[in-house]
């Protein structure tokens, strides 16, 4: 799973040769030593969010703690730890010694995925998201700048004046073109140039990466393995249909993985929003989790934030993607909060959830997610998955990102 005898630099080596290093190999992630042990990680996305970086700063400077992985561990766990921590990259590392084995990637889960019949059968179009912006070839570059967070999980699809798919802008398109290293004498250093406004025509890549809607899991991990890419889109006709990450197949295979607890994933927050608002939306979820538990059995549930502004009460668009161990639900709503916008995409997924289960029950009713009493925990013949999901109502901070 790992790739073995890995690129390493050490604390004192200047950020210009870290660059360079990851330029010269084609990789994003660089681990950091000191006296041969793992101290951290230098990560290309999180330079790219720099407003200003050195180049002669020592490596030491930029690196972050990476998640470490036994050299036992199975692909569903470090694709749980990849998501839990937001990282593209974790290493393997010795648990007695310290010392770095290697380095596993969401490139390595993607091309080692193709070997795995239960996720590369799957068909690509449930597990693929709506793109969550679509670009026009004329707007500005320069505005993309406000969405680095959602570069750093996938690029966005590029369309022209008639919505025909014309390509693609990832992270490292962005950072191309506003992020240079420049070399002033002996000492190096990064400087974000200010073109007057380029449009998003110059800086996209062209043709983007598409599979068809009827392509498998499989498919999909190939092509973005073969074009060196984090994410592809799913196209029919011309147009897109939805974007299908490496972050997708990491939630694929958590939702394999047996566990105690429901898997919650919260993304869009800045580091500017109301630490009030997380938390309440994070009892709203547990409420919402406890109530679907009645219906289904969520294994992973993931949920993106948009906010009209940084106030508690400004309008939020809120996503929602519900894992089952088979099934896969997903809902998305606007409101005058995020709160209320999460109530309503939870009252979705299980209107979608509720009416699955009555086709498959001969057209049995069932109740109403809203209708479903809060304090009810019983799950009727079901002891174990009760007691899961009472559990899975606890505080997890760690599971949750801003």
């Amino acid at each position: 799973m790992m790739s073995g005898k890995p690129i390493t630099v050490e604390t004192s080596t200047p950020l210009s040769s870290v660059v360079g290093l990851m330029r010269a190999k084609g990789i994003h992630e660089v681990p950091v030593l000191a006296s041969g042990r793992l101290v951290g990680l230098v990560l290309y996305e999180v330079m790219a969010r720099r407003h200003s970086l050195s180049m002669t700063s020592k490596a030491e400077h930029v690196m972050v703690v990476p998640p470490t992985f036994p050299p036992r561990a199975t692909f569903p766990e470090v694709a749980e730890r990849l998501l839990e921590t937001g990282r593209r990259a974790g290493c393997v590392v010795d648990p007695k010694s310290g010392r770095l084995l290697g380095i596993v990637s969401r490139s390595d889960l993607t091309r080692l995925a193709v070997t795995i019949p239960s996720l590369a059968g799957q068909s690509i179009l449930p597990a693929a998201q709506p793109p969550p912006r679509v670009l026009k070839d004329t707007e500005s570059a320069r505005t993309l700048l406000s969405d680095l967070r959602t570069l750093e999980e996938f690029a966005l699809p590029v369309v022209d004046a008639k919505g025909k798919l014309v390509g693609a802008v990832a992270l490292k398109d962005l950072a191309e073109a506003f992020w240079r290293v420049s070399t002033i004498g002996k000492r190096d250093r990064g400087t974000r140039e200010q073109p007057p406004n380029p449009p998003v025509s110059s800086v996209m890549s062209t043709p983007a990466v598409t599979v068809p809607s009827d392509a498998t899991v499989g498919e999909a991990c190939r092509r973005m393995t073969r074009s060196a890419l984090s994410a592809v889109f799913v196209e029919e006709q011309g147009r897109a249909l939805g974007i299908f990450s490496q972050g997708d197949l990491l939630r694929l295979a958590v939702r394999s993985r047996p566990r105690e607890q429901v898997f919650v994933e919260i993304t869009g927050f800045s580091p500017g929003s109301d630490p009030r608002l997380l938390s309440e939306l994070d009892q709203a979820l547990a409420r919402g989790l406890k109530r679907l538990g009645r219906l289904t059995e969520p294994r992973t549930l993931s949920v993106h934030v948009v906010p009209q502004d940084q106030r508690r009460t400004g309008q939020a668009t809120v996503t929602m993607r519900m894992h089952t161990d088979r099934e896969t639900f997903a809902s998305e709503r606007t409101d005058w909060s995020v709160l209320a916008a999460a109530a309503r995409g939870l009252e979705e997924l299980g209107e979608q959830v509720r009416k699955e289960k009555e086709e498959k029950m001969g057209g049995k009713r069932l109740s109403r997610l809203k209708d479903l009493p809060e304090d009810t925990v019983e799950l009727s013949g079901q002891p174990e998955l009760e007691e899961r999901l009472s559990r899975s109502l606890l505080p997890s901070p760690d599971r949750k990102r801003r």
